[in-house]
């Protein structure tokens, strides 16, 4: 593959940059915009733009598909990032700030709340499956199928089995 280099100006900073197939690519902004871009020869030209409607805290891109998670407004779907139009929301979703999809399931994550599963249906979230409320959540991953957080009590290691979240491993050296 060729490499592209070239400055490209946005409205503000680029806090991640995302290929999403071929010759399109995505820029998360600092102000939570979100630029899609495709290359044409060596130049990149942006073909559209995606303002999620809240405050955003986490996206994940599937293939063209895009998640949006807003603390104040819920999780908001895009079918494609070429088609931003037709938006699928779930305000019920709010007040969360990490998002995880695997093939089976959407894991969210919150500072107060803790976590909470639910099932996946095809490309959304279907019923709540389990909730654990942790509180005093410093960070969320996601890694190899589980549910890494830290906080005061260090570092836990959470698993997703038989539709119960279990705690693997705790790393309190890790604080």
């Amino acid at each position: 593959d060729s490499v592209l280099v070239q400055k490209v100006e946005t409205p503000v900073s680029v806090a991640l940059f995302k290929k999403i197939k071929d010759d399109y690519f995505l820029a998360y902004l600092v102000d939570t915009r979100i630029l899609i871009y495709k290359r044409e020869t060596k130049k990149l030209k942006q073909i559209s733009e995606i303002l999620p409607p809240g405050e955003t805290k986490d996206f994940v891109l599937l293939g063209e598909s895009l998640y949006t998670l807003d603390k104040d407004s819920g999780m908001t779907f895009y079918q494609s990032v070429f088609d931003e139009s037709k938006p699928i929301r779930f305000p019920e979703l709010k007040n969360f700030k990490w998002m995880f999809i695997d093939s089976s399931n959407f894991y969210f994550a919150s500072e107060q709340s803790g976590i909470s599963v639910f099932e996946r249906k095809e490309f959304l979230p279907g019923n709540l499956i389990a909730k654990n409320e942790i509180g005093d959540i410093n960070r969320a991953y996601f890694f190899k199928g589980s549910l890494v957080v830290s906080g005061s009590y260090g570092l836990r290691i959470y698993s997703f089995e038989n539709n119960v979240i279990v705690l693997k491993d705790q790393l309190t050296q890790l604080k």
